[in-house]
């Protein structure tokens, strides 16, 4: 099966990435960080889950989705956008 990962390349993302590559599927991982090592199987995207055309390309072929992406209370911090312009991609704020 054809599966994306979005938050691919944060910790919870980067261990069902190798657990779906383990047992057999291919794996299509979005982040908005630097791929992890090249793992056989993985298809890696560099983009945002808030950005539309990131994420329909991401989507092409894929059969399901496993949804990781989200903000957390360390990203204000380290993020470019002003506190009111982070949004959370569940419709809930996450927590770390």
């Amino acid at each position: 099966m054809r599966v994306l990962v979005t938050g691919a390349t944060g910790y919870l993302g980067y261990a069902v990435v190798r657990h779906l590559t383990h047992t057999g599927h291919q794996v299509v991982g979005l982040a908005h960080s630097t791929p992890p090592p090249i793992l056989p199987g993985v298809e890696w995207r560099h983009g945002d889950v808030l950005d539309p055309a990131a994420v329909e390309d991401a989507l092409t072929g894929v059969e399901g989705v496993v949804h990781l992406a989200g903000p957390c209370a360390g990203c204000a911090r380290r993020s470019t956008n002003p506190p009111a312009t982070t949004r959370s991609t569940s419709g809930a704020p996450s927590r770390c």
